[in-house]
């Protein structure tokens, strides 16, 4: 990880504080975010390549450190006074090549410490575990490739100064910088009574008493330390520079309820167990085989209490998991196979610059075991949280390029289980936005203008915001929308210029022209109809359009008769002309766009009359309720099947309608009022003459019966003129009146 985490005390309220550190880690570095006694894990960046004098001292509740193996130097007294830190684990690169002076001294819990095993590390710097006297702080392994313990050019050594509970010393050759050879009473480093070994194997005596031999080969029943019989071993942890153990080597140890093999981390493989090497082991219950063993005896765990064995997937000995299985003569041996952890997802491998890489890792295990993944090479401009998994940063321009990433995943059954996710990430450079959308050029005044502008960009997980940077006051842009609704006063061309920026700053413009055209009339398209026959309908769907995009319009009917009716969602001029309707009538349409701008359109609807019938097709016209003559004819009597209806007459239009009696008039007032004085015969005979006219005159007008309504000659006029009659008393001839006189 890229960034240094500090994990605070339960005290503290716990939670971790995050801070980018680069260059050299001081104490200045983070006491303003987090208090030196708020600390307990301290995990340093990768960023950090040296730890200052002082960064840590007196942080006296860190408890663990884990320093990355980019760390090329730690300055002096940089973790004095941690007294609770337990244990370290030194950078291991060509650039980290001493311990600083009393870089750890006074660290009273501390018990482990692992040196790196590069050949530069020559020097141990004074006082550099002076007073690191907690009990557990017994024995400390030396790189050879070490050759003062002290300050250099001093002649005095003192790396181990008041170490009082340290008694050995573990060199891995006897060909070692020190120069020291095996055995008891040796001075190192200030502290005397230190025994010195090479790839020691340590012994415990049932009493707790601890010893150490140094063997390197096989190591077998002859190489118990002085005062340890095979009845007095407790348990034993074997050095790595043994290779084997020999036949019998500890048959009949009964008190041996532990044995640790070597690893096979050590300088030399550990491969084979001898035939019988643990018979009668009677309390050695379980054993964790290694990697390197390739053969064991026939009878290695006769009479032994062992009942499980825990190996590894990858052992050579080919030990699967299983009950009762038959080990080394010995039956009912439970073996545990621990799988290594593999890794479950799959890592992103490219990123533009300026673009957040993030990769979070999961993993799984067969076993259920506990799963802790590590990133053991990463670039600078990457960090990983151990916490949450993610492997996360942003590259710069100055990362474009391949990286290479190596994590490494292990599970917690001893830790013994590794896995390991290898791939590179591509940073690629950041490419500039681009318009995708083509905007529009034009509008009229007066109609509104939009522009939906869309954008791309190549480098996945960009963003980009687009402004307007030229613009007409007229216009606005929200939301990637140019929008607005120009004037008359706008008419004519304005300038636009778009600008696309991704979060690099790298843009795209999108430069364009908008014509404001001045609005133009609306027009008609359609030829209106100028003429119908009385009682027909009309119709005329009017049709315009607007050069202007977008204009709307809206048609009104100016001028029209009232029998005419104009529909302006439709735009259907219609209606029904009657007899009163025969004439011209002028119509007058106007079309008006949304500015206010007119056209007209004027014709003549010429209502024609419909009286030229073929023979016996009687018209009926509807007016007031009644049956209607041909214009200009003379109506007689409406004759029908009981000759009682009463008629009207008058010189043009002739509307029969019948008679409604009055208030407090009754039919014999009426019959008093309006006598007929006609000759009867004479009534006949017209009666007569207008049923035979029906049949031989088809020119002639009938009713709804077909019985003739107007007569058609000056002869048939006189006729009837000379039959029906209303005279006064005295003789006096009167008009032509309503009547309801039978005509018999």
């Amino acid at each position: 990880m890229a960034d240094t985490e500090f994990i605070k005390t339960v005290a503290a309220g716990g939670g971790t504080v995050t801070i980018s550190i680069s260059g050299t880690l001081s104490d200045s570095s983070y006491t303003g975010s987090i208090s030196k006694s708020d600390i307990e894990i301290v995990n340093i960046g990768t960023a950090v390549t040296s730890i200052d004098d002082e960064a840590f001292k007196d942080c006296n509740n860190i408890v663990t450190v884990s320093i990355p193996n980019n760390i090329e130097s730690i300055g002096t007294s940089a973790f004095q006074g941690c007294a609770k830190l337990t244990s370290v684990i030194l950078p291991n690169n060509d650039k980290f090549t001493a311990l600083s002076e009393s870089v750890f001294k006074g660290c009273t819990s501390l018990q482990h410490v692992t040196f790196p095993s590069n050949p530069n590390f020559t020097n141990i710097g004074k006082t550099a575990f002076g007073g690191c006297n907690n009990a557990g702080f017994t024995t400390i392994t030396i790189p050879d490739s070490v050759t003062f313990l002290g300050a250099p050019g001093s002649g005095i050594q003192d790396a181990f100064q008041d170490c009082t509970s340290l008694t050995n010393v573990n060199m891995i050759s006897s060909v070692n910088g020190l120069g020291l050879s095996a055995g008891p009473n040796k001075t190192v480093g200030g502290k005397s009574g230190i025994t010195v070994g090479f790839g020691q194997t340590e012994f415990t005596k049932t009493d707790g008493t601890t010893s150490l031999v140094n063997v390197i080969g096989a190591l077998g029943s002859g190489d118990y330390p002085g005062g340890f019989t095979a009845s007095t071993v407790k348990r034993i942890k074997i050095g790595d520079r043994v290779t084997s153990i020999s036949d019998q080597a500890f048959e009949d140890c009964v008190n041996m309820d532990s044995i640790a093999l070597p690893t096979p981390i050590g300088i030399d493989s550990f491969t084979s167990i001898g035939n019988q090497a643990f018979k009668n082991c009677s309390l050695l219950k379980s054993l964790t085989m290694v990697d390197g063993v390739t053969s064991i005896g026939t009878n290695t765990f006769v009479g032994s209490g062992l009942v499980t064995i825990n190996a590894r997937s990858t052992n050579k000995l080919s030990l699967t998991a299983g009950a009762n299985q038959t080990i080394g003569g010995k039956t009912g041996v439970n073996v545990f196979i621990n799988n290594a952890p593999i890794f479950t997802s799959t890592a992103p491998t490219s990123v533009s610059e300026g673009i957040e890489y993030t990769y979070t890792v999961t993993t799984s295990d067969d076993d259920g075991d506990t799963v802790t993944v590590t990133a053991t090479t990463i670039p600078s401009w990457l960090s990983f949280n151990t916490a949450t998994n993610v492997l996360s940063g942003t590259p710069s321009n100055s990362d474009i390029g391949n990286h290479s990433i190596v994590l490494t995943a292990r599970d917690s059954n001893q830790a013994t289980e590794t896995a390991t996710q290898s791939f590179t990430i591509v940073v690629n450079p950041n490419q500039p936005p681009s318009f995708t959308s083509t905007p529009v050029t034009s509008v009229s005044e007066g109609v509104e203008y939009t522009y939906t502008v869309t954008t791309s960009d190549l480098n996945p997980g960009d963003i980009v915001t687009v402004i307007a940077t030229i613009k007409p006051s007229w216009l606005s842009f929200t939301n990637n929308v140019l929008s607005g609704t120009p004037s008359n006063s706008n008419v004519g061309n304005h300038s636009i210029v778009l600008t696309a920026t991704d979060i690099n700053s790298a843009s795209a413009t999108q430069s364009f022209t908008i014509v404001v055209d001045p609005n133009q009339p609306p027009s008609f398209t359609s030829t209106p109809v100028t003429s119908v026959p009385v009682r027909e309908p009309y119709i005329y769907g009017v049709t315009i359009t607007d050069p202007n995009p977008g204009d709307i319009v809206t048609v009104t009917a100016t001028k029209k008769p009232n029998w005419l009716s104009f529909n302006q969602t439709t735009n259907i001029l219609s209606g029904t002309p009657m007899f009163d309707d025969i004439d011209s009538h002028e119509i007058v349409l106007t079309a008006t766009d949304i500015n206010s701008v007119t056209a007209t359109q004027t014709f003549t609807i010429e209502v024609t009359d419909d009286s030229n019938l073929v023979s016996n097709t009687p018209i009926i016209h509807v007016l007031n309720n009644s049956i209607t003559s041909a214009k200009n004819g003379s109506p007689l009597k409406d004759i029908t099947s009981n000759n009682n209806m009463f008629f009207a007459m008058s010189r043009s239009k002739y509307v029969r309608t019948k008679y409604n009696l009055k208030v407090n008039e009754n039919e014999n007032t009426i019959k008093k009022q309006k006598q007929w004085y006609g000759n009867n015969n004479n009534s006949q005979t017209a009666k007569t003459n207008y049923v035979n006219r029906r049949v031989n005159n088809p020119q002639s007008v009938f009713n709804i019966e077909g019985k003739p309504m107007s007569n058609t000659n000056n002869y048939e006029r006189n006729y009837v003129e000379r039959s029906i009659q209303r005279t006064r008393a005295g003789g006096a001839r009167v008009p032509l009146k309503v009547t309801n006189k039978n005509i018999s």
